[in-house]
């Protein structure tokens, strides 16, 4: 499980900037192995929600996404940006849809979404400690 848990660190160390971002990574890792309650619920799921949020700030920052032909603000959102603009920039930057899906073949992006955003919802849902999230 050790040898499974490092090499998981290892792949997401390699995407990331030295720094912050490793830090943040690491302290997560050091949390999610502790046993006890310790804020370790609250410490893991914050820290890599926040990770994910700042690399995806990082990837897809708010003035290129605003200024992407592509971009078309979402009104729930304060900023007009989403999680979904943000992980679709990340990965295909200002190339429109045509482009990435007929010329690159590549047509699995919204597929990314569909799944990641949806985790990044469950690790928010773990920062408040309740009995269904006690002890997990």
């Amino acid at each position: 499980m050790d040898r499974l848990r490092e090499q998981y660190q290892e792949r997401i160390n390699s995407v990331l900037l030295d720094g912050f971002e490793k830090e943040l990574l690491d302290s997560a890792f050091v949390n999610l192995l502790k046993k006890t309650l310790r804020l370790n619920n609250f410490t893991y799921a914050l820290a890599l929600r926040e990770l994910t949020r700042h690399v995806f700030h990082r990837l897809a920052p708010y003035d290129e996404l605003r200024r992407c032909q592509l971009f078309e603000p979402n009104k729930a959102s304060s900023t007009g940006i989403t999680r979904k603009h943000r992980i679709k920039f990340a990965i295909q930057g200002g190339l429109s849809d045509f482009f990435v899906t007929k010329k690159l073949c590549i047509d699995e992006i919204d597929e990314v979404s569909r799944e990641l955003i949806p985790t990044i919802n469950r690790l928010s849902g773990f920062t408040h400690i309740e009995d269904s999230t006690f002890k997990i």
